[in-house]
């Protein structure tokens, strides 16, 4: 019997981004599961446990803003330790990346993308 794997919440409109991510999770063993949008992810994260989550800040209807929000309320400020924000370029990380969160430019190469996602993972 196959072992379930854990899962990693990506929240990204862009297909192409997407992929990148699914293929960096992949190099992790990690099950890539997409939300739509913003509420999409909400409910996801209410309905099952994800080991970290990958979120740009600029999605349709619930903006990733509003999810980082969310996250925050819900789990407590230690939880976004174990988020990924997917930014345009270094001037937003530097904005972002001023207290727990992880940032990387959304046009990173795929190890890049899965080093960051490594370094969001609960330690075991």
């Amino acid at each position: 019997m196959d072992q379930e794997r854990d899962k990693l919440l990506i929240l990204e409109p862009d297909p192409l981004v997407t992929r990148a991510v699914e293929l960096a999770a992949a190099k992790l063993d990690l099950q890539p599961v997409s939300a739509t949008d913003g509420w999409d992810a909400i409910q996801m994260l209410e309905k099952g446990e994800y080991i970290a989550v990958v979120v740009d800040c600029n999605v349709p209807r619930h903006s990733g803003d509003g999810l980082l929000r969310y996250i925050w309320e819900e789990f407590g400020e230690e939880s976004l330790d174990r988020v990924l924000v997917l930014v345009p370029d270094e001037e937003t990380a530097a904005r972002l990346g001023t207290g727990k969160l992880h940032t990387i430019r959304r046009s990173e190469p795929i190890e890049s993308l899965a080093s960051a996602i490594r370094g969001c993972e609960p330690r075991h």
